[in-house]
């Protein structure tokens, strides 16, 4: 196993035991290297460093699914036996289909050991670059890291890999005003910190100019962290086929039905150098590019292994993990969003650098009332602004995505401009 992590007679140990007591099995393995630190009122603060190797493993007996997770040791195996007996989870097997093309752009050497020296060069240049622009540094934070992900199980997929990662994020203060900016990339060198502290000091004072709008009905522009955290609540879960299977996604049976206007969207798990491209998902499965909407119609969904076969649709590679302790689940990984009109937006346009409140969201129906936490009309800031409706009618307002494209999370999109919105202020 390339990069094996952990033991490898410890592994042999577990894969032994497991071969004995289960039908059929399933050892995720973990292992990653973080060094963060955060600003506070301008100041560096609470830098540290941190590894960490935990294991998942899965079993199915007589049909029945049992988990458990923690440090890799032949007790894991043992309490997810006794889960299995009591479960109500039901699989058939595991994924075995092999991993045939590898991602690129995921690994940065200089990150493969990340500490400190690293954190407080990108802290200092947040904050130097934001109190250059006569705003206040308040709160920010940086994380670098090194992950290893391997999967192995008893249909014989055994599949490792590393990914690295670069984040900083910083809140500013001007006077009675704030707004923040972030930056994330796979690379330590391509995050720009600077860009982090100047744009969100230059935001924080724009957004002191402020103005009372004369109107609630404008063009709208949402930024792409504004569209990242709108569409991550109201219209990624209704991709889901977990969702699809359990009737919780109103495109629940609607294959081939012109839903989004002129939109085409879909998920590549392997976009170079996305935030969230890797080989394969937390199954061991392949990731690969699904077409969820081409020009308006519902395409697909994405799956992970065991609801794709619920569904009988193909497998997408969307099986990951929350948290070492959950169980995968379909989840995107960059979801690129294309409209066929591009162009630049004006000052004219009302302006939502971010938003607040998009997590009260109804995934099921779509129907959201977000409030603008930052946002901008001539140039000046505004102070509220509440937006809602539903999210399907809402895309069909789309006129054209801007060429600013970046990703933010797992959305990747230039700033989204939508006919005449009405804003409640």
């Amino acid at each position: 196993m390339k990069n094996q992590m952990g033991n490898q007679t410890d592994i042999e140990r577990l894969t032994s035991e497991l071969d004995r007591r289960a039908d059929d099995w399933e050892i995720y393995l973990e292992r990653y290297s973080t060094a963060s630190g955060i600003v506070e009122k301008g100041k560096i603060k609470g830098i540290k460093q941190e590894r960490e190797e935990t294991a998942a493993i899965r079993v199915i007996v007589d049909g029945k699914v049992g988990f458990a997770s923690g440090r890799t040791s032949e007790s894991l195996v043992e309490a997810a036996i006794k889960v299995a007996k009591i479960s109500e989870e039901r699989m058939g097997e595991f994924p075995s289909e092999r991993v045939r093309n590898y991602a690129e752009g995921i690994f940065d050497s200089y990150l493969k050991m990340p500490n400190a020296s690293h954190v407080k060069e990108a802290l200092t240049l947040i904050i130097n670059s934001c109190l250059e622009t006569g705003s206040n540094p308040a709160f920010g934070a940086v994380e670098l890291g090194w992950v290893e992900r391997s999967v192995v199980n008893s249909s014989g997929i055994q599949v490792s890999e590393e990914e690295t990662y670069s984040s900083g994020f910083l809140e500013a203060v001007y006077k009675e005003s704030s707004a923040y900016e972030m930056d994330e990339t796979r690379f330590f060198d391509t995050t720009d910190f600077e860009f982090i502290g100047r744009r969100a000091g230059e935001l924080a004072k724009m957004a002191d100019k402020s103005v009372k709008p004369d109107s609630d009905n404008y063009e709208l522009v949402l930024s792409p962290i504004a569209t990242q955290q709108l569409l991550s609540f109201s219209l990624y879960p209704a991709f889901r086929a977990d969702n699809v299977a359990r009737q919780r996604s109103v495109l629940a049976g609607r294959i081939g039905e012109e839903m989004f206007g002129e939109l085409t969207i879909y998920d590549d798990g392997k976009l170079s150098y996305g935030l969230n491209t890797v080989s394969f998902d937390d199954e061991g499965v392949e990731t690969q590019t699904t077409v969820m909407v081409d020009d308006g119609v519902l395409e697909g969904y994405i799956t992970d292994f065991r609801f794709a076969a619920e569904l009988g649709i193909e497998v997408t590679g969307n099986g990951f993990r929350e948290e070492i302790t959950e169980y995968p689940q379909p989840s995107p990984t960059n979801v690129v969003l294309i409209h066929p009109e591009v162009d630049e937006w004006d000052e004219s346009c009302l302006y939502a650098h971010s938003l607040i409140g998009a997590h009260t969201s109804n995934p099921i129906s779509g129907d959201f009332s977000v409030e603008i936490n930052v946002g901008f009309l001539d140039g000046r800031g505004i102070r509220g602004g509440m937006i809602y409706g539903n999210i399907y009618e809402f895309l069909r307002k789309i006129e054209y995505i801007a060429e600013d494209i970046r990703q933010i999370e797992n959305t990747v999109t230039g700033s989204v401009c939508f006919g005449k919105v009405k804003i409640k202020f």
